[in-house]
């Protein structure tokens, strides 16, 4: 009987001898019928090369570890109707991917431990025969191809293949997932966060998404719903930073070895250290997750290396992920969330689902405990410090009925979080105490360290009780007036007559930002066609953008001028639109209706029924 193990070492054998642009195409019809009959996966896909590898018996998938220094081409281009539209030098590129202290090169070799670094060729400015255009379509991309062959470059002799054009407004920068060779579109950024996240998707990483259970931290994910970017602390989540990948996605990577893993199988204490150094210790907790099938993993972030500017809430405490190592491609689960069964995707825990902050504090702190009803599975956060995070994990916690506890009066500050980096600090910070009072501090003008920033949020907290006083006196707070900015938080509202819209303003050339600032809101009467105090183009443009209003013709006796119909007006979205929003597309459609976080990879966009207006 043969050996199938040993034929598919011969077709490997046999693909290593063919070109690597051809290896897909050739033999692909054999490769398939033995895949479906025999347990395989492929992979080595990022290698240029295919290593057939048998399954192992518990069912994991180990991908094949990247290598080093992958080659990397960098092409430049602009358009015909702008051929002098030229914003990069070839050394400003190098340095944002291959030579810079912050290039691309030098964040994947941390967060990796020296596994995985880029090196590469920058090769234009050449213009391509297309007016400014958002498209990219294969013929484009074969124009250019043809144009860098012609200079004497082997487009094979790269792993990855980057083209960057100048900005053009409305236009997003994305990546293939995967690939050999992957590819990505930039426009008119060499921001580096940017770099990371889209080069994470060539890495065949999807998104660090969030999952929201309401009051709960984990719950039926019927009962859930996936923030896509939901990740504060992640680089393939809306992490602005240049933060590490997480735990999840450096397993994926093969780049914490297996003798820093640990997989819980019993109840106990345990103890892992930061995912940012490659030390000795156990970095990551895995627990199996019964009912879907599917893992908790538990890591630690500490402010190093490019983790430097996390905030306080995510280096508190443990950071808890669910994820697929070896049910990724469980269907049902991908049918419930409209995920791509390719996409290797994480999701955060919040394990302080009645916070304000959201996804900001989700983190384990001291005393925090996290239970999975469904599993009986008990995590609790006993201590930490610089160096390590201890927590007690119980797998077989059956709720028994207990009479309710005496409250603990806790007094002081109980959240904080910094946001808006500057030089040397931070601009804003958020914080709430005990009693719930919360407020943000700063201004466009200020700028201090988070450590600045918590010693006025906890002399602000300074004697404020979780337990309410003998003799509470609530004072109410007053409306916000028009033009007057005011926090999103409960309690605020603005006047009578007035509604609350974005601070959003135009930047110094005039254009509306991408980004809107987040934590604050203006009191405006926009909607009432008069551009008013704290209105502007930006965020309220019903008003600030009106019509242009239509001359009155000076009346000439004679001739009696030609009458002309009057053009339709100009189409807008039926209903209520949700103007500068921007919300992300997927497949043609909107994500939600009414909740557009805004950042990097979305499109503006008019979210209505999930029809896409542009």
């Amino acid at each position: 009987m043969v050996n199938p193990i040993e034929s598919l070492k011969k077709i490997k054998t046999s693909l290593d001898q063919i070109p690597t642009k051809y290896r897909l195409l050739t033999s692909l019809g054999f490769l398939v019928a033995l895949l479906v009959a025999l347990p395989i996966t492929i992979s080595g896909l990022m290698t240029g090369n295919f290593e057939l590898r048998k399954r192992a018996a518990s069912g994991e998938v180990t991908p094949t570890p990247p290598v080093v220094e992958q080659k990397t081409l960098v092409i430049m281009f602009n358009f015909q109707d702008q051929p002098d539209n030229k914003p990069f030098s070839k050394e400003e590129v190098d340095s944002a991917f291959f030579s810079g202290t912050r290039s691309l090169n030098s964040y994947y070799k941390e967060v990796s431990f020296n596994q995985l670094g880029f090196t590469g060729t920058i090769v234009g400015w050449y213009t391509i025969p297309y007016n400014t255009t958002c498209s990219w379509d294969e013929n484009m991309r074969q124009i250019l191809l043809n144009k860098v062959e012609a200079d004497g470059i082997n487009i094979n002799d790269y792993l990855h293949l980057i083209y960057l054009k100048p900005y053009v407004d409305g236009c997003s920068s994305t990546a293939s997932l995967g690939g050999n060779p992957s590819e990505m579109y930039l426009v008119g950024t060499l921001n580096l966060s940017t770099l990371i996240h889209e080069m994470g998707h060539n890495l065949s990483l999807g998104y660090a998404a969030s999952l929201n259970c309401g009051s709960k931290a984990i719950d039926s994910y019927a009962n859930c719903q996936v923030g896509y970017y939901g990740d504060v602390s992640s680089p393939q989540g809306m992490g602005t930073e240049s933060f590490h990948h997480n735990a999840f996605h450096k397993l994926y990577l093969n780049w914490i070895p297996p003798s820093r893993i640990q997989e819980v199988t019993m109840s106990g204490d345990y103890t892992i250290y930061p995912i940012e150094t490659a030390g000795s210790g156990i970095q990551v907790l895995k627990i199996r997750k019964p009912d879907t099938n599917e893992y908790y993993f538990l890591e630690y972030r500490q402010p190093i290396g490019f983790d430097l500017n996390l905030s306080y809430n995510v280096t508190s405490g443990a950071l808890l992920h669910v994820g697929f190592l070896t049910d990724r491609l469980l269907s049902s689960y991908c049918e419930l969330i409209h995920c791509s069964k390719q996409e290797i995707n994480t999701y955060l825990i919040d394990t302080h689902p009645e916070s304000i902050y959201g996804f900001e504090d989700a983190a384990f702190k001291d005393g925090t405990t996290f239970y999975d009803e469904a599993n009986h599975i008990s995590i609790n956060q006993i201590n930490h410090d610089q160096n390590s995070v201890t927590v007690s994990i119980n797998l077989s916690l059956v709720p028994t009925p207990t009479s309710t506890p005496t409250p603990v009066c806790k007094t002081g500050l109980n959240l904080f979080s910094v946001y808006n980096l500057c030089s040397g600090g931070f601009r804003n910070a958020r914080y709430m105490c005990y009693d719930r009072f919360s407020e943000i501090l700063g201004d466009p003008t200020s700028c201090k360290s988070s450590d600045v920033w918590r010693k006025i949020a906890e002399e602000a907290c300074r004697g404020h009780s979780s337990c309410p006083s003998p003799t509470p006196t609530p004072t109410p707070i007053p409306c916000t007036p028009e033009g007057k900015t005011m926090p999103v938080y409960p309690g605020y509202e603005c006047c009578s007559g007035l509604v609350a819209i974005s601070t959003i303003k135009p930047d110094q050339y005039g254009k509306c930002p991408l980004q809107p600032p987040l934590g604050a809101s203006v009191c405006t009467k926009c909607g009432n066609k008069i551009c008013g105090l704290g209105e502007n183009k930006c965020n309220c443009p019903n008003d600030c953008l009106g019509p242009t209003p239509t001359p009155i013709p000076t009346i000439i006796p004679t001739p009696i001028p030609t009458v002309r119909p009057t053009p339709p007006p100009p189409r807008k979205c039926p209903g209520t639109c949700l103007p500068n929003f921007i919300c992300r597309l997927l497949r043609g459609r909107c994500i939600s209706s009414f909740t557009c976080p805004s950042f990097r990879g979305f499109s503006r966009c008019c979210c209505l029924l999930g029809i896409i207006r542009r």
